[in-house]
């Protein structure tokens, strides 16, 4: 079986099985940048996540 894949939290080392795992840290740790993840990289995590 393989390793599940974890999603990497762009401004720091935090990660998460899922995107909204990744969202959900950024919107209690890095409030400042809730749009910007938004805008630049949580579309591309959920592609990945529902391939």
């Amino acid at each position: 079986m393989s390793a599940p894949i974890k999603y990497k939290c762009p401004y720091c080392d935090r990660e998460s099985l899922s995107p909204g795992g990744v969202r959900f840290h950024i919107g209690s740790d890095h409030t400042d940048k809730v749009e910007e993840f938004k805008a630049e990289h949580y579309h591309a995590m959920k592609e990945r996540y529902y391939k």
